[in-house]
Order: structure tokens, then C-alpha cells, then sequence
């Protein structure tokens, strides 16, 4: 069983992940005001400052609702609360103040005098395995025009689909449109399970044929773990729907697919993902 130490060090890297999706990029302070409600803390107000008078970045194009993250926020902020109270640290859940900097990052939970109640501190290690980091921004950023571009183009040859079946064999995804079966050779790139929220890599399952997803795993490169980038070689985490199309699309343009394809699951309560490799026809 975790201990107590271990829930905060987990609880305080959640809590990280959803500060990076709602901060503004090149954050390097961030002041949040919080109030309490029947359902416990909220987020109030979000103060951000930046390094110096440099333009930040465009927000990466995460799809995730901003304020369904916020609530998130609100719910982390009172465990972290609850917890304390039991270690008799009780804090008003007021203000907290969190500053980063190069290999740091640094969470303080004030008192209305000022004073810090709690404080933790994350290094560059446990920041560069959390899966909203810089690193990946700038991935998305960098390809996200060009997945817009390919997949709008790509829907509009496709049209609209009433069914699919996947060869793992020989990789051919056959699509059923109304007009008949077009087929395209593919790559299957995860499954999202809207039950739980849970994004899986297509090539983290074994049960697969490992021609099927090899071009996605070389992209994801898990073996090499890249700090940062842990989005895409963790084998499987918690994330809004959203946030998995945007990751799959990256992935799409990084192995020079033409677009993606979202499909049912058959009998499973989950969405799968494909990169088709060419113009189906």
C-alpha cells in the first residue's frame, strides 16, 4: 500500500499536468485563487506571469475543455487538503503559488497571512515523465497545421463511413461507405476507452501483430523514453478524448500518413484510431 508520501509525490505531478493545460506557455508563476463549494475547492482566479517581455508561444492544440480541467484542478487541490488535515496541517484552501524554473518546479499552499502552510518541490526527472511538458507542446505545434490540412482533405475523399474491418496481416483497413468498400493499407495507432477516459498505444498490446503498429511505435520510441515525451511511450494513461486525437494526429503526419480514421470497437466500448498510408481507393 502507497504511503501517504507517495499519494502527495502523485497527487502533486496530477496536479502539475493540469497547471501545464491550463497556464499559458512560458509560464514561470502562477498565483491561483481558490474558493469552496459544497463540492469542495475551485478554481477562482489563475494569475500568470512569464520570463521577461518574450511573446509566449501559441497554446498547443490540446482538445481538452478548459474548464472540465480547472475542475479537475479543484478536485486534486482538495484531496491535497484532505490529507494534510490528516497529518494536522490544515489549510483553508485559499491561495497557491507554484514557480518554475529550469529543472524545478516548485508548489506552495499559502495561509491568508502569507505564511506556507505546505510547499513540495518537483525535479527535472519526475517533470520530464509527467505527460503535459514543453517538449510535447512543441511537437503539436509543429505539426499540427499540417495534420489539418491532411485531414480535412482526407475526410472530404472519404466521406461518411458505415463500418470497417482491419487485416493485421497484411495492414489493409477495408472501409464500408454507402457507394461500397474502399481499402488502404494503415496503421493502427491506439484505442480510447470513453468508460475510463484510458488512451492505450496500439503497439503496447501484445495480443497484436507487431507489423500493424511498428512505423507508430518507431515515432513513440518507447525504448528510448525520450524526458518529455512521455505521452507517447507510456504505454497507456488517463486523458480526455481529445487529447488523444491530437496525439494521434501528431503521430499520423510523423509517418507520413494521409489522414486518420475513427472507428468503433467491435464489441468493445472503445474507439480505435488508424493512420491510413494512402488515398483509399
Amino acid at each position: 500500500m502507497p504511503s501517504d508520501a507517495d499519494v502527495l509525490k502523485a497527487l502533486s505531478c496530477a496536479l502539475h499536468d493540469s497547471l501545464m493545460v491550463l497556464a499559458p506557455p512560458g509560464w514561470t508563476r502562477i498565483e491561483l485563487e481558490l474558493v469552496s463549494s459544497s463540492g469542495g475547492l475551485r478554481v477562482k482566479e489563475l494569475s500568470a506571469k512569464g520570463a521577461g517581455a518574450t511573446q509566449p508561444a501559441p497554446r498547443p492544440p490540446l482538445n481538452i475543455d478548459a474548464r472540465e480541467e480547472a475542475s479537475r484542478l479543484g478536485e486534486g487541490l482538495t484531496e491535497l487538503a484532505r490529507i494534510l488535515a490528516t497529518h494536522g496541517k490544515p489549510w483553508d484552501g485559499g491561495r497557491v503559488e507554484v514557480v518554475r524554473g529550469k529543472d524545478f518546479s516548485e508548489w506552495k499552499l499559502l495561509l491568508p497571512d502569507g505564511a506556507t502552510r505546505w510547499s513540495t518541490r518537483l525535479l527535472s526527472a519526475e517533470l520530464e515523465a509527467l505527460v503535459f511538458t514543453d517538449e510535447l507542446f512543441d511537437l503539436l505545434r509543429g505539426t499540427h497545421p499540417a495534420f489539418q490540412s491532411l485531414q480535412a482533405a482526407f475526410e472530404a475523399r472519404l466521406g461518411q463511413l458505415a463500418g470497417h474491418e482491419f487485416s493485421e496481416g497484411d495492414q489493409l483497413l477495408s472501409l464500408k461507405r454507402a457507394d461500397g468498400v474502399v481499402r488502404a493499407r494503415a496503421q493502427l495507432v491506439g484505442s480510447y476507452t470513453r468508460e475510463n477516459f484510458l488512451w492505450v498505444w496500439g503497439w503496447a498490446v501484445e495480443e497484436l501483430a507487431a507489423g500493424c503498429c511498428d512505423r507508430v511505435r518507431r515515432v513513440c520510441a518507447p525504448e528510448a523514453a525520450q524526458p518529455g515525451l512521455s505521452a507517447l511511450w507510456r504505454e497507456h494513461f488517463h486523458c480526455d478524448e481529445g487529447f488523444a486525437w491530437a496525439l494521434a494526429g501528431h503521430v499520423m503526419v510523423a509517418i507520413g500518413a494521409r489522414g486518420l480514421v475513427r472507428v468503433e470497437a467491435p464489441g468493445l466500448p472503445a474507439i480505435v484510431l488508424y493512420a491510413v498510408l494512402e488515398d483509399p481507393g
